[in-house]
């Protein structure tokens, strides 16, 4: 099997790079794409994979593609490959786009829809899936393949799609704010910023581990480093009283709403 990438992003350089560090695939098993020779550039220095300009191209280097364009670039860009990759699995790791569109634009349902977020550019990703009609079983183990070299894998009917967008899909931005709430307060405490920076990243780091390896829920652990009358529960009735809980779901259906506005619009 060789993979195509039609775009050569940030996103479809992660896979590649994830592919060729676990070793599944090598540089020959792959090609790219892409429109932009500053693109194709960075996409070949990067992982060593042959980059080309047009789709004829790709098509005869790929039984299978990843389609990485930008989501205002996806109908052109499907539409113009429809007649190279009629029966080709594709994997679309374009926001927001669903299978009813990329299957009208592609022509067939051999179509799966990605949701993944960016630390999969660092291999500790999350992306969730939904598949189209005409997806095999040996398609999805492809795609978990392909996917699992960048983090973790799960897959969904696609009406959680949109759901998912706002968690794992947006939920980076909403950590990154709160790290830097953390970073800011403890420079205020007194701490240098580099230190507070480095407390704050493996404080996140260690405390999705303990979760992640099921040592307890979020509330168990939470609990457990609670000693009464203690710090911890001073700064929890802060957060309490703020009611950040709230706030967070509010957050995130939000974004929810938002990613179902413009899988409609």
């Amino acid at each position: 099997m060789k993979i195509g990438f039609l775009g050569t992003g940030k996103m479809a350089t992660a896979i590649a790079r994830g592919l060729i560090d676990k070793k599944d695939w090598g540089p020959e098993q792959m090609a790219g794409m892409d429109i932009s020779a500053e693109a194709r550039e960075q996409f070949e220095a990067t992982t060593g994979i042959p980059a080309f300009e047009h789709l004829s191209q790709l098509a005869q280097h790929s039984q299978a593609i990843v389609l990485g364009v930008k989501p205002q670039q996806a109908r052109e860009a499907s539409q113009a490959a429809r007649d190279h990759f009629q029966d080709k699995l594709v994997i679309s790791i374009a926001a927001g786009l669903p299978l009813t569109k990329l299957s009208r634009w592609f022509g067939h349902q051999r179509i799966v829809r990605v949701m993944p977020n960016t630390p999969s550019t660092v291999g500790r990703g999350m992306s969730v899936y939904a598949c189209g009609n005409e997806v095999t079983e040996e398609d999805t183990g492809l795609v978990e393949s392909v996917l699992g070299a960048i983090g973790m894998v799960e897959r969904l009917e696609e009406k959680h799609l949109d759901a998912a967008t706002a968690l794992s899909g947006s939920g980076p931005a909403y950590i990154f704010e709160i790290m830097q709430g953390l970073i800011e307060a403890g420079e205020a405490a007194g701490l240098p910023p580099e230190t507070a920076t480095r407390l704050t990243a493996q404080t996140v780091a260690g405390a999705a581990a303990m979760v992640q390896e099921k040592i307890g829920s979020p509330e168990e652990l939470r609990d457990a480093v609670t000693s009464p009358g203690g710090t911890t529960e001073a700064g929890l009735k802060v957060l309490h009283k703020g009611n950040l809980r709230k706030l967070i779901k509010k957050t995130v259906l939000a974004a929810r709403d938002r990613s179902i506005e413009l899988r409609d619009g």
